[in-house]
């Protein structure tokens, strides 16, 4: 709905504004479902937290934290509200920026 959306895009743009002078840690919800990306997704978010841990030790905590049956993000921003696809692009570009 398009209520919906402009919250969504009000809060990211909120967000975006205030962290924008700290170091910010951009994951991606669907890398972090899937069983395959998980550990390479989470490995840097944990290392900029001072968290210490190898990939088996992130393996087992995302078996115990995440639910894979939650429902995917969307990727195509087709159907977007125009403001709201060029938002979605940018925070993908923030993502696939880090390294």
């Amino acid at each position: 709905s398009g209520i919906a959306y402009q919250l969504w895009k009000t809060h990211l743009e909120r967000l975006l504004e205030h962290t924008q002078d700290i170091p910010t840690r951009f994951v991606h919800y669907e890398n972090i479902l899937d069983n395959q990306l998980a550990i390479q997704e989470l490995r840097g978010p944990l290392h900029d937290a001072g968290v210490a841990c190898d990939d088996n030790q992130i393996h087992r905590l995302h078996g115990n934290l995440v639910r894979p049956n939650r429902g995917p993000c969307r990727e195509k921003t087709d159907t977007l509200p125009p403001a709201v696809a060029q938002l979605w692009n940018k925070l993908l570009r923030l993502h696939a920026d880090q390294s």
